[in-house]
């Protein structure tokens, strides 16, 4: 009878502690996904606010699709599993985005589209192909001409 007693407290012990581990590893969890994906936010919206810094020679509906279709896209894409891409990596790709978006000109924005599609090959080089048709689509609504 008395080993029954303490086969069960031990089986009892054993559950907690799982359940503690758990409860831990979900809320580590929680805490990263939470952290990425404010990130990967502040990100798009850095990248949509260059739509006011359009180049003269770009026609706004060009510089539309280059910023929104193509870069925010791309963004949006690469960042879509948090499981591939580390948050000290993701945050140093944004902290950098805020400088140069806060610096940008018109006549340098099309850097900062460009600087968007390397870091996200850095942050995903299994990606690579993808990205780059990103930047075969950039540079084609960059080069658009009216006839």
């Amino acid at each position: 009878m008395e080993t029954n007693r303490r086969s069960r407290r031990w089986w009892m012990i054993a559950v907690l502690l799982a359940s503690l581990l758990l409860i831990g590893w979900l809320a580590a969890f929680h805490v990263r996904h939470t952290r990425f994906r404010r990130l990967e936010a502040e990100g798009r919206e850095l990248i949509s606010s260059l739509v006011s810094l359009r180049p003269k020679h770009v026609p706004a509906a060009a510089w539309n699709v280059a910023v929104k279709e193509v870069v925010v896209t791309a963004w949006g894409n690469v960042l879509d599993w948090p499981e591939e891409v580390e948050n000290n990596e993701l945050e140093a790709v944004v902290s950098e985005l805020r400088e140069r978006v806060a610096k940008a000109q018109p006549e340098t924005v099309e850097e900062q589209l460009s600087f968007v599609l390397d870091a996200l090959e850095s942050l995903r080089p299994s990606m690579s192909v993808y990205i780059q048709n990103r930047r075969d689509q950039l540079n084609e609504a960059l080069t658009w001409k009216t006839d």
